[in-house]
């Protein structure tokens, strides 16, 4: 067995307050030998029979575990969080009842801190090892602070937490009042047990006792749950049931991104190596701290089993305020980027007068619209050096597991990012983690951004009047068309497709296509398509058989020319197109299609064609259409009668075939595999997602509901055969 280190107390560097006795003195293991009656609140005894909760409890090697606030030399307050970073040290299982949980958190010095899973290793002795990712190799008692170590507790009960800032446009809610909101959100939570804290930046004065911070309005509101309880889903429930009680906004960065917030939870924090500080800062020498202690308020478990499913309608709800909120908020979007790119170009260029000012656009666009950062884009390290993207690609040992400021807001965001070059670990491409905005992958690339100016007029010069979407469509669900789509889209781009929704409103999809092409994606996925959806939308026919595009620029009287310079894709299963979307691409063809096929032999068009003719559902339904219309004609006809005419029925079993020799019975059985059909149900919903579709030469359509005594009510349907 490997020997565990016992940590020192740690010494603070000159300039700022030294821990209190209390703060100083404690290890790991101290802390876990206190007994329960010294952490417990005399309130709380009852609760015992609650069982214990489980935690980790880390001890940093060297340095403090919070944040440093001081102020600098002009009397600025400064909130340092580079601290906040742990690469070794010693982590400790912890079990102790919920109650006690006060006491343990007034126990924590400023270099601890507690993660709310626990090790997936069960033979781990009870302290253990930690340290970065990139020094881990199988070392004995020892695991990394990662998902790949660190797990939601199974067997016993775990704490989660909710974690309260209040937005600015909103008044702050106390404990109490939050814990009310919660409750009419997550039906039970009002009968939970709970635990409150104070923010770790809280309640601090000077050395002549004039306040620096006040009683912070944000707290932490921690609470049991028990064993095996399924985190994601409480999370998806928190997300979408926040928004429809009116407590969603977006919050715009610096750069213009949309950011989904909620105006009570912080839905980043739900992940069981997540570190917790609930110590207090490190602060000023001279300066003190008086935080209020940790509150318990008695109740019971609160389980997330108990909250109903989320239903497709209130998902739907959820997108419609979602796709409202992004639409209305994009207008100040768009001008926010705007002035980031103009401002960070200038100053990118200002430095670096050799790159061109079109290139340091380019460059700070690609960072923005889609995560990717180029040779010449700066990282602002924690050591203080700035370095290019570049000179960290050229030494990757160098600068692999270095923490940084966020790369897209690096003023006052210090020890919020860390770059993984994930040296070794096959096909995965170097990237930087930002918390800054929830977990934010911005991917890190050693050549400089292409001039995109001069890149659209290539393209351009090369492909005029357009060239095609492309479709993704199967027979059934979890086919594989999304991941198919994005593996294609990822081996030419480096990342996946921006997803979208699709509407079948133009006037909608109008507004929607101009805000795309004005945010610069290389490639456009319309997922999800609803089944046997019939892709007709004129303006989306315009954008991608066009060069440019022209619309109303919104709650503007100003329209606004853009290139169309997106790949538009779509998947959906059963999905079909009309109308313009058959123009054919003369460009396209001569520079793409007509020369793969030159060197390949293999014509894509033929090769579509092909696979279209072969596919054997599509000839049976060719054949049971056809067989239809040669026992109905076109007269209007229900799914029943349809039914009734493919078999006779066997009064010991009515849903079983029996011999019966007909054509449409023939063509029935090639399209329903097994003994018995769908019923008229069934069969009634299958006929709608053929509605309006082409068979060989027979089309189905709808002809309203039936009025004639066998037929009242009933959906008619008639088979028309195409000239």
């Amino acid at each position: 067995m490997s020997i565990i280190k016992t940590l020192k107390p740690y010494e603070p560097s000159p300039g700022y307050a030294a821990e209190t006795e209390k703060e100083a003195t404690p290890s790991a293991e101290s802390l876990l030998q206190k007994s329960s009656s010294e952490w417990s609140d005399s309130t709380a005894n009852s609760l015992s029979s609650q069982g214990v909760i489980t935690l980790t409890h880390w001890s940093k090697q060297t340095g403090i575990l919070t944040k440093r606030i001081y102020q600098d030399p002009d009397g600025i307050l400064i909130k340092d969080g580079s601290p906040c970073k742990m690469s070794t040290g010693i982590g400790q299982k912890v079990k102790l009842q919920f109650h006690e949980l006060p006491g343990f958190f007034k126990d924590l010095s400023t270099h601890h801190a507690i993660c709310l899973g626990i090790p997936k290793n069960k033979n781990l002795p009870e302290q253990f090892n930690v340290m970065a990712a990139q020094k881990f190799k199988g070392q004995q008692d020892t695991i990394t602070r990662s998902l790949e170590h660190i797990e939601w507790e199974r067997n016993h009960n775990s704490v989660l937490f909710f974690d309260y800032d209040p937005a600015k446009d909103t008044d702050p809610l106390t404990p109490d009042e939050l814990a009310a909101t919660i409750a009419d959100i997550l039906p039970g939570f009002e009968n939970a047990a709970r635990v409150i804290t104070h923010s770790t930046s809280s309640c601090i004065s000077d050395e002549n006792g004039q306040e620096i911070t006040g009683a912070s309005a944000g707290h932490h509101t921690y609470f049991i749950v028990p064993p095996g309880t399924d985190v994601k889903r409480l999370v998806e429930i928190i997300k979408v049931r926040t928004w429809i009680a009116g407590l969603g906004y977006i919050q715009l960065s610096k750069d213009g991104r949309k950011d989904l917030r909620n105006r009570i939870i912080d839905l980043f924090v739900f992940s069981p190596e997540r570190l917790v500080f609930e110590s207090g800062a490190n602060i000023q020498k001279g300066w003190t701290q008086t935080r209020p202690e940790p509150v318990y308020v008695p109740g019971g478990i609160f389980d997330p089993a108990t909250l109903p499913d989320l239903t497709d309608g209130e998902w739907d709800q959820y997108n419609i305020l979602v796709d409202g909120e992004k639409l209305a908020i994009d207008p100040q979007a768009k001008e926010i980027r705007s002035k980031y790119i103009d401002v960070k170009a200038n100053d990118l260029h200002a430095r670096k007068q050799k790159i061109p000012l079109s290139v340091c656009r380019s460059t700070i666009l690609k960072a923005c619209s889609d995560g990717d950062l180029y040779g010449d884009f700066e990282i602002h390290l924690d050591s203080g050096e700035v370095v290019s993207v570049a000179e960290i690609r050229k030494t990757p040992w160098r600068y692999d597991g270095a923490t940084c400021a966020d790369p897209i807001e690096p003023g006052g965001t210090a020890g919020k990012a860390q770059i993984y070059m994930n040296i070794g670990k096959g096909n995965e491409k170097p990237v930087i983690k930002s918390f800054w905005h929830g977990d934010h992958i911005l991917f890190l690339h050693r050549e400089p951004a292409f001039d995109a100016e001069q890149e659209f007029r290539m393209q351009r010069k090369l492909i005029s009047g357009g060239c095609p979407g492309f479709g993704f469509t199967a027979p059934i669900q979890s086919s594989g068309k999304t991941a198919l789509c994005q593996a294609i889209i990822y081996s030419l781009h480096g990342r996946p497709a921006a997803a979208t929704s699709y509407s079948d409103n133009d006037n909608e999809m109008a507004k929607h296509i101009l805000g795309i092409l004005q945010e610069g994606h290389s490639a456009i996925l319309f997922d999800n398509i609803a089944e046997g959806s019939v892709i007709e939308s004129n303006e989306l026919a315009k954008v991608i058989t066009s060069d440019t595009y022209s619309n109303r620029l919104l709650s503007k009287n100003k329209t606004i020319t853009v290139p169309c310079s997106v790949l538009w894709l779509m998947t959906g299963n059963n999905i079909s197109v009309c109308g313009d979307f058959n123009t054919r691409f003369p460009a396209w063809d001569r520079f793409v299609r007509l020369p793969l096929h030159k060197v390949s032999g293999i014509d894509i068009a033929e090769m579509f064609q092909k696979n279209k003719l072969s596919d054997p559902k599509i000839e049976g339904q060719n054949n049971f259409f056809a067989a239809w219309f040669n026992t109905f004609g076109s007269a209007p006809t229900t799914g029943k009668q349809v039914l009734d005419q493919c078999c006779r029925v066997n009064s010991s079993n009515p849903a079983f075939f029996v011999s019966d020799e007909n054509e449409i019975k023939d063509a029935v059985r090639d399209i329903f595999t097994g003994p018995s059909l769908p019923g008229s149900k069934g069969f009634g919903k299958w006929l709608k997602t053929m509605k309006n579709r082409f068979f060989g030469e027979y089309k189905l359509t709808y002809a309203g509901k039936g009025t004639s005594r066998a037929q009242v009510n009933k959906s008619l349907w008639v088979v028309q055969k195409i000239n």
